[in-house]
């Protein structure tokens, strides 16, 4: 429009950082990154998903994770992080070997998984 500025178009940033020397991070010392999982929500005999459903992961009797049940092109699918054990995770939970388990509302799925962050 004639007259208007655009105050973002074509402008410069310049980020200038000052401080001190910065320390090396141990790798024991990085937060445990969480591991996804996301795919349809099959129904059952006396199940019938929905959108808005509760999705909780449960690692031997360790509540890991929570997410929700979308509608995504006429299917009903699922997504949660699962959070891992170690620095800045959850006791009990992700770790190799272990085998997770899922619940839509309070029904639990057939499948298990078992914790995997070697791969997306």
């Amino acid at each position: 429009m004639p007259g208007k500025r655009c105050w973002f178009c074509a402008s410069t940033v310049t980020l200038q950082v000052t401080g001190g020397a910065v320390s090396a991070l141990s790798a024991d010392s990085l937060p445990s990154p969480p591991t996804t999982f996301y795919g349809p929500a099959l129904s059952g005999a006396s199940f019938a998903p929905a959108a808005g459903m509760t999705v909780t992961a449960w690692i031997d009797g360790h509540s890991c994770g929570q997410g929700r049940t979308r509608l995504v092109d006429g299917q009903v699918m699922y997504t949660i992080n699962v959070f891992a054990e170690g620095p800045g995770g959850a006791p009990g939970c992700g770790a190799p070997g272990r085998l997770i388990t899922f619940k839509i509302g309070s029904t639990a799925m057939n499948a298990l998984a078992a914790w995997n962050i070697d791969q997306v």
